[in-house]
């Protein structure tokens, strides 16, 4: 496996909310959701959308 996309924010996993009233994501969910990630995905890289 080359990477992990952190695909669980968003309207479509891409971290935007363009249909669903264009509110952003908060820092502190953001966070949460790549700790989570982290937490099971120890040894494989993380991607995102949200990350770049």
């Amino acid at each position: 496996m080359e990477y992990i996309d952190i695909g669980s924010l968003g309207d479509w996993g891409e971290a935007h909310t363009a249909y669903s009233g264009w509110k952003d994501t908060p820092a502190g969910m953001l966070k949460q959701h790549i700790d989570l990630y982290k937490r099971w995905y120890k040894k494989q890289p993380l991607s995102s959308a949200m990350m770049q």
